[in-house]
């Protein structure tokens, strides 16, 4: 056997082991079976929202816009699974540099909008969009070019 794959063998006999403990011990203890049961059931509001959100996909209407400071264009966020499933209830913050934006408002497909007003400098915005409703903290960003 070779020294790269020993570790890999190791973990894997301690995984079986150590889960067949834990079914032994769930036959065994109605405690543990009704304390395990609970704890899926009180978090089950809680645990959907934090493991499911993968990744944000975010687009904007123009990413090109006059740095008068009054252009507008909306920007779009779309949380996603990594099956490209949209999760709702989500609590995005958007935040821009150069311009500002609005209030986070739900748009008619399911995803998050705001309406983003260019400043007067010119030069790339980048806008951000976070979740903050995860434990990951997943973030995406655009461009947008005041002109």
């Amino acid at each position: 056997m070779r020294d790269s794959t020993r570790p890999l063998l190791l973990a894997l006999l301690a995984a079986v082991i150590l889960g067949s403990i834990v079914l032994i011990y769930a036959k065994i203890s109605p405690t543990f079976q009704y304390n395990f049961t609970r704890l899926l059931k009180s978090n089950a509001d809680y645990y959907p929202k934090t493991a499911i959100a993968y990744s944000i996909d975010i687009e904007a209407d123009d990413t090109e816009l006059p740095a008068d400071g009054k252009s507008t264009t909306n920007i779009y966020a779309y949380p996603i699974t990594v099956y490209k499933d949209s999760v709702p209830d989500q609590k995005l913050v958007f935040k821009a540099k150069l311009g500002h934006v609005s209030e986070v408002s739900v748009s008619d497909d399911g995803g998050y909008v705001v309406e983003y007003t260019a400043g007067t400098k010119k030069g790339v915005d980048v806008i951000t969009v976070k979740d903050n409703s995860t434990f990951r903290k997943i973030k995406n960003s655009i461009k947008i070019t005041l002109n």
